[in-house]
Formats: structure tokens, sequence, C-alpha cells
């Protein structure tokens, strides 16, 4: 008896262990899974036809974004001795002014902005082959009218500074070329006087000849 009871514990084991006992429990799982799927089949299209209408209501009512762009080109201020143009200022330095929102309150208080509402963020490139600055903004579909509006005007303002940049520039050089002026007036002053002298030297040398003679 007590080998008979040793052997049917041993084949019990035995049959415990066997690979194709697991084989067969993923399988009754896997139909197990499937049923409920096919239970709940409609239940889990209409979620998923539910998500799709939903992302497609939601994109159907977010507002178009539009860029508004425009090119600049630094004013030329003069010619280097190398013979290169110089520009009133480097479109890199530009290029930071503008990013950096030098502009931003000034534009706020004159189109009497909501920055909560209207958001002012530029970007600005410069273009060094072609020597230009390209600033670009983005708008809602409702605000490209006053984007329009915003970046034409800040250009107002670049001009406004640029042009005392200019005025500056301007009285400096009418200062250097009076200064070059009273210098060719001096210059030619003195050419006169030596020129008198010359003549008066040459008339007391002929009568002083004559006087020899």
């Amino acid at each position: 008896m007590g080998k008979e009871k040793t052997m049917t514990s041993q084949e019990n084991e035995k049959r415990q262990y066997r690979p194709e006992d697991h084989y067969r429990e993923d399988e009754i799982s896997l139909i197990d899974l499937l049923r409920v799927i096919w239970k709940w089949k409609w239940l889990i299209i209409a979620g998923v036809v539910i998500c799709v209408v939903a992302a497609a209501v939601i994109s159907s009512r977010m507002q178009r974004i539009y860029e508004v762009s425009m090119a600049i080109e630094p004013g030329i201020a003069g010619v280097g001795q190398s013979g290169n143009f110089l520009t009133i200022d480097s479109p890199d330095n530009i290029s930071g002014k503008i990013e950096g929102g030098v502009y931003n309150k000034k534009l706020q208080e004159y189109f009497h902005l909501n920055l909560q509402k209207h958001k002012l963020e530029f970007k600005s490139n410069p273009i060094k082959e072609a020597s230009l600055i390209k600033i670009t903004s983005r708008w809602e579909e409702r605000d490209v009218s006053i984007g329009m509006k915003i970046s034409g005007q800040l250009l107002e303002f670049l001009g406004d500074d640029y042009s005392k940049v200019i005025k500056q520039m301007m009285d400096n050089y009418e200062q250097q070329i009076k200064i070059n002026m009273d210098r060719i007036e001096n210059f030619q002053n003195e050419l006169q006087l030596h020129q008198a002298m010359y003549m008066n030297i040459q008339q007391r040398k002929k009568r002083i000849v004559e006087e020899i003679r």
C-alpha cells in the first residue's frame, strides 16, 4: 500500500507539472478573454468611435494659426575705407532688440492691448547673405488683422528710433564737414598770405638787382 501511495503521489506531481497543462490553461484564459471582448464588442467599438468623433470636434473648433512675416534691411550709413557699406546697426543687434521685446511695451500702450488675449512674440532671423532681417509673428485667424497692424507699427517704431540715429550721424557729418571747410579756408588764407609774401620778395629782389646795375 505504501508503494502504491508513493507512486500515486509521484504521478500526481508529474501530472501537475506537465507543460501541456500550462498551454491548456493559456488557451482557456485566451478563450475566456475573447468571449468577454465579443460580449462587450459594441461597447468597445462605440468607445473608439466616440473618441474619434471627440477628436474631430476639438480639431474643428481650434483656431487656425497664421504667420505674419516681413523683411527689413538696415539703412546704409556710409562707406568704409575698404569700400564696404556701413549700416546704421548690425542685423544681429536689431534682431536682438526685436526678440528681446524692446518695443513690446510701446506696442501694448499704442494699441491698448490685453496681453492675456494678445501675446506679443516676434521671431527675428538675420539673413546675412542678403543683409536682410526676417521678422515673423503668429496669430490666430481672428487676430490676423490686428497682427498685421502691430507688425506695421513695429516697423514705425524701428524707423523712429533709427531716424534719431541717422540724425545724430548727419549732425556729426555736418560738424566734420564744417571743421574741414574751416581748415580749407584757413589753408587758402595762408596760401594767399604766402603768395603775397612771395610777390613782395620778388619785387624787392627785382629792385635790388636794378639798383646794382
